[in-house]
């Protein structure tokens, strides 16, 4: 049986709605890394923790392991996830 866990509603600094938040940070973190890199064509890994308000440290190894398992790509010439 799945249950349903009710989403708090939030919203960006920029005013826009959040994607609800699981028990899963790291997931939530990976997912979101993901969404920014496909809206925005490529970012650097601070630039992206920052955007995300994510600690540079969590946005840098969410990302290499997203890299690891083959969803994200990382250009080591241009730093660009």
């Amino acid at each position: 049986m799945v249950s349903h866990v009710p989403s708090r509603e939030s919203t960006s600094p920029g005013g826009e709605p959040e994607a609800p938040r699981s028990k899963a940070p790291a997931v939530d973190a990976a997912v979101r890394i993901l969404d920014y890199v496909g809206q925005h064509g490529g970012a650097r890994g601070r630039e992206m923790a920052l955007a995300l308000e994510l600690n540079p440290s969590t946005g840098h190894n969410v990302a290499k392991a997203l890299v690891q398992h083959g969803m994200l790509d990382y250009d080591a010439e241009t730093k660009l996830y």
